[in-house]
């Protein structure tokens, strides 16, 4: 939602203390809706990080699962093939803990 606003007050005379503080009022305000914006962009921004990152989430833990499940379906030296499949287990418990470690809190 867009809005534009515009305020022109003219006074005649010596600038007074309420004058003062009325310019004041509209810098002030100004600099806010300049923020906003700003913010606004920002925000954006950042909503379309969003979805790349959780579909490249989705797709590694998916991946992981599937190697491990088939090397344990298919395993003929147990051993070894259970090892490896214990890994990629383990890399994916990492990943998952480090996208929770480097997810900021909600405010």
């Amino acid at each position: 939602m867009k809005h534009d606003v515009s305020v022109v007050i003219r006074i005649e005379g010596e600038p007074t203390s309420t004058s003062r503080k009325l310019d004041e009022v509209l810098r002030l305000l100004h600099q806010s809706r300049a923020r906003e914006i700003h913010m606004a962009g920002e925000l954006e921004r950042l909503e379309g990080t969003i979805q790349p990152l959780t579909d490249a989430v989705e797709g590694a833990s998916a991946l992981l699962s599937e190697l491990s499940r088939l090397i344990r379906e298919n395993a003929q030296s147990p051993q070894r093939i259970l090892a490896v499949a214990d890994q990629i287990d383990a890399r994916k418990a990492a990943l998952a803990q480090a996208i929770v470690d480097n997810t900021p809190a909600a405010p």
